[in-house]
């Protein structure tokens, strides 16, 4: 077994698989996007009653949720997989990628004991956000759930618009009314409460 990989911390390895996912239609991955890729793992963790394999901290931001200290634990990490553009460690617009030299590493990584509970999620997470690949449709199906999961708000199209009205950051609440139509926010909808591997625990945090 190649070193290096045993060296891999365990939430390194599931975001940096993540993220590989995201790039495999090409499209990039940001820093916005890591955020609400982070906060959706978590979540699909919460519904397999898995331990949370991060340990951050999450709060309702401009964009949706985030955790400041994702950032370090990402890219301070021993034997970092991952490769990026931009400053990674002040700017959410710096897009990050899998180093293409590290592919092994990781697959690896992904096979070992502690990694195994935790690909079923990689799985499903994989499956909620087929056809949301972007800025926007990451931003919807991340704020939905936050919005459903810790504010306990009734999930329909009228309901997730009060409940932006309502967002922390006034601001930030009357951006995404402008940009989440009623139709992108029942596509979200339908994803998030849709039947399994979709189905939604408004459990919280």
């Amino acid at each position: 077994m190649n070193p290096h990989s045993a060296s891999v911390s365990l939430p390194h390895a599931l975001m940096a698989e993540l993220i590989r996912r995201y790039w495999v239609l090409d499209i990039e991955c940001s820093m916005f996007e890591v955020h609400h890729l982070a906060w959706l793992l978590v979540r699909q963790c919460r519904r397999h009653r898995l331990p949370d394999p991060l340990g951050v901290d999450f709060q309702a931001r401009r964009y949706g949720p985030y955790a400041g200290s994702l950032r370090a634990m990402i890219f301070e990490a021993t034997d970092n997989l991952l490769d990026y553009e931009g400053d990674v460690h002040s700017s959410d617009v710096a897009i990050i990628w899998l180093d293409l030299g590290r592919h092994d590493d990781l697959a690896i990584r992904l096979a070992m004991p502690d990694t195994e509970p935790y690909l079923a999620v990689i799985e499903e997470l994989d499956a909620l956000i087929d056809g949301f690949q972007s800025p926007l449709g990451m931003e919807t199906l991340a704020t939905l759930d936050w919005l459903i999961s810790q504010e306990h708000v009734e999930p329909t199209v009228e309901a997730i618009k009060e409940g932006l009205e309502h967002w922390p950051d006034d601001l930030a609440g009357q951006r995404k009314l402008r940009f989440f139509s009623d139709r992108l926010i029942e596509l979200a909808l339908e994803r998030l409460m849709g039947p399994p591997p979709y189905q939604h625990q408004t459990t919280g945090r």
